[in-house]
């Protein structure tokens, strides 16, 4: 038999009371009226003023039994989270440290390893390039020789040439092993980005049409502008209104 036990997990009908469940399906209902409602008239403006009230009331409501059924459980996961997230995060900063300290010492053994090769493959393309001359020097003799009439001298130069041929393609760069390569781990490209002039790099966005996109407006940041010069705010392509928006209260008058 198995000791292993099952996973439990709870579902919001087993963590709070069938009436609660009931409320919260009512208040939805208020929120179909409210999205089919209509104000023309002063009358609909009145009962609709007086069904915002009722739709905050329910909202308040509910939120207060929602905390007070969810809150034990949240402050229990807070205080796991409180109690491994600064380890885990600690964690996080020392693996970030190591491969820092890892990228860099990567970088200069790249570096040499690279260096090294290009050594390599300039021994090895001056080997190649040794042989061709070899090889054309001999198919020189064989034209030389053939012109002489000197018939068999000139076959053995083509075949000498034949085999200087075959040893320059045969020339291969030795290649340096990358000691940095360890199971589990390897390295990825990344950019890194540097703005040095915020006017210019705006500008240049915009002048292309593949990355006029890049360039956005914090839209929440010009509300908030907007709002501490109570709508006195004058910018180029930036059209800014008031508008009156109903502000309700939790008691009724």
């Amino acid at each position: 038999m198995s000791d292993v036990k099952e996973k439990v997990i709870p579902t919001v009908e087993t963590l709070v009371p069938v009436e609660l469940l009931k409320k919260a399906e009512e208040a939805l209902e208020l929120c179909t009226t409210a999205e089919k409602l209509t104000i023309n008239t002063q009358e609909e403006y009145d009962n609709a003023s007086e069904f915002a009230m009722d739709i905050k009331e329910a909202s308040k409501s509910l939120d207060d039994s929602r905390k007070e059924y969810g809150d034990p459980h949240r402050l229990k996961t807070k205080a796991i989270n409180d109690h491994f997230n600064p380890v885990i995060k600690s964690l996080g900063n020392g693996e970030t440290v190591i491969k820092k300290a890892l990228g860099v010492f990567f970088q200069k053994k790249e570096a040499i390893r690279l260096a090294e090769e290009r050594k390599l493959q300039a021994e090895a393309d001056a080997r190649e390039a040794k042989f061709q001359a070899q090889a054309e020097k001999e198919l020189e003799k064989a034209e030389t020789y053939r012109e002489e009439g000197r018939e068999d001298m000139a076959q053995k130069a083509e075949i000498r040439a034949e085999t200087k041929f075959d040893q320059s393609f045969g020339v291969v760069a030795d290649t340096v092993e990358d000691t940095t390569k360890k199971s589990g781990m390897s390295y990825v490209d990344t950019y890194e980005v540097t703005i040095v002039n915020m006017k210019k790099a705006i500008q240049a966005l915009l002048e292309s049409p593949s990355t006029d996109y890049l360039v956005t407006i914090d839209e929440p940041a010009l509300k908030k502008a907007l709002i501490a010069t109570k709508g006195n705010m004058k910018i180029d392509g930036v059209t800014c209104s008031v508008k009156k928006v109903p502000r309700l209260t939790t008691s009724r008058r």
